[in-house]
């Protein structure tokens, strides 16, 4: 099973800054990695749907379009969550393929209103780059 895990984190200068315990575990479908996951499982909408049913979300987010994310996901090779898995959040999310199987998820957030959505793209494409380069 895949769990993805904090395990570095990147520093800023600025005097805020979002902070995830190293090695923290986040719920196989959660956020944008969870989604990230499930997009290289090629899963079921019903399958999707059970899914997200078992995780409780702080955010606005319907099944219909976690659905659709996961979808875009599948396509682009990353994942965002806008405010789902923690208000004023927006996390991207991609994931490091071995032997062809997730084996390592990548994620970057900030706080929601920092990013447009020429930013989230830009992000999210390096992030997909970067877990294609790693993936073996």
């Amino acid at each position: 099973t895949f769990i993805p895990k904090a395990s570095a984190r990147l520093a800023t200068s600025l005097p805020m800054r979002l902070d995830m315990d190293i090695r923290q575990r986040l719920p196989k479908f959660g956020g944008a990695v969870g989604r990230a996951w499930a997009a290289t499982q090629r899963l079921s909408d019903a399958k999707l749907r059970e899914g997200f049913a078992r995780l409780q979300w702080a955010g606005s987010i319907t099944a219909d379009r976690f659905v659709e994310e996961v979808r875009e996901a599948e396509d682009a090779g990353y994942a965002v969550d806008r405010e789902a898995l923690y208000p004023g959040v927006v996390s991207l999310g991609s994931v490091i393929m071995r032997g062809g199987e997730p084996a390592y998820g990548l994620t970057a957030s900030d706080i929601a209103h920092n990013l447009d959505d020429e930013r989230l793209e830009a992000v999210g494409q390096r992030m997909a780059e970067l877990a294609q380069d790693y993936s073996r």
